[in-house]
């Protein structure tokens, strides 16, 4: 498994509200999602904010940092969707998690769902989703087509020549969801997701835990690995990042 989603015996991910099938109203009227008896609309309100992004429904922040508005450092060029439902988020992005090969084609999508609690994507990787996915004629579900929709109508994508890109008026290079689980509230699926990209795109903080991986030994490098054990041991690059953000998450390093 990839590193896109956290799963933890629950995973990561959420949706809620009716769909705006006229953004996307060629693509609804292609891939007119069958009945899904799984699936409910718990609210019917879309929260548009001030940053790049949606809240989907009545999501419970318990400190400042995981407020939709919180000025992280990276905070302008990532779109954020905050889940009440983690199932939601989960439909939503099964068949993105697929693509990327984060889960393998034959991952039951009822666990996917029931364990997903967030993810995080650069936006090329979502908009070439998009596009394989309808070049394949593959289905795409309400909450797909929701959060399909919210892209479109944030200026974030847009549809060109038959194919949707990226919109150069918009700042936004990466996608993160999240949402609560039974044994993870919110603010630390939130705070995971967003370490994430910041690992990716902050040196300071890359530079530094790869050093201090780097300087384990012995009972200190077993100790470090015993953290990630459920992630391939044979992918350092991997196993220094999750460290990393499992380190993090508990208020190590600062995300402003």
């Amino acid at each position: 498994m990839n590193r896109k989603i956290l799963y933890i015996v629950t995973f990561f991910i959420s949706f809620s509200s009716q769909v705006s099938a006229a953004v996307l109203e060629d693509v609804w009227n292609k891939y007119v999602p069958s009945a899904d008896t799984e699936y409910t609309v718990f609210k019917e309100f879309d929260s548009i904010t001030s940053f790049p992004g949606r809240i989907f429904g009545t999501v419970q922040v318990n400190s400042k940092e995981s407020d939709f508005n919180y000025p992280w450092k990276y905070r302008d060029i990532c779109y954020e969707i905050h889940y009440e439902n983690s199932q939601e988020l989960a439909r939503a992005i099964y068949s993105l998690a697929v693509f990327t090969h984060d889960v393998d084609s034959d991952f039951p999508r009822d666990k996917f769902v029931k364990n997903v609690l967030g993810c995080h994507y650069s936006l090329s990787e979502v908009v070439n989703w998009i596009n394989y996915s309808i070049g394949m004629n593959i289905d795409f579900n309400k909450a797909t087509v929701r959060f399909i929709n919210a892209l479109v109508e944030d200026g974030v994508i847009k549809k060109e020549q038959g194919i949707f890109i990226k919109n150069s008026s918009s700042k936004v290079q990466n996608f993160v969801a999240a949402s609560a689980g039974k044994n993870r509230p919110f603010d630390v699926n939130l705070r995971h997701e967003r370490l994430h990209v910041f690992w990716d795109l902050d040196e300071g903080f890359f530079n530094s835990y790869t050093a201090k991986w780097k300087s384990l030994k012995g009972k200190e490098l077993e100790k470090a690995k015993e953290i990630v054990k459920n992630y391939a041991q044979d992918n350092e690059k991997l196993l220094i990042e999750e460290w990393a953000i499992k380190l993090a998450e508990n208020g190590e390093i600062s995300i402003e």
